[in-house]
């Protein structure tokens, strides 16, 4: 998982999980929780993870957040 990439969205779209979330290092999050992370990861690909305005062309940081988004999904499922 690329925790330095969570951390750098979390802290750029909402500061006051990054305590609860980082540096608890992922630990004691509900499914809740995962998915809100999962929706602002989302978020952020669809704003900075593609080429284009019709979101078709996906960009090197968009694969990383697919993955990661995929890596967080894991962790509650």
């Amino acid at each position: 998982m690329n925790i330095k990439l969570l951390e750098e969205i979390i802290l750029k779209r909402e500061p006051g999980l990054y305590s609860a979330i980082i540096e608890n290092k992922l630990k004691n999050i509900d499914s809740d929780s995962g998915n809100h992370i999962r929706s602002i990861l989302t978020d952020e690909l669809l704003e900075t993870g593609m080429d284009d305005s019709e979101e078709s062309n996906i960009n090197a940081r968009g694969i990383a957040i697919e993955k990661l988004i995929d890596d967080v999904g894991n962790l509650f499922m």
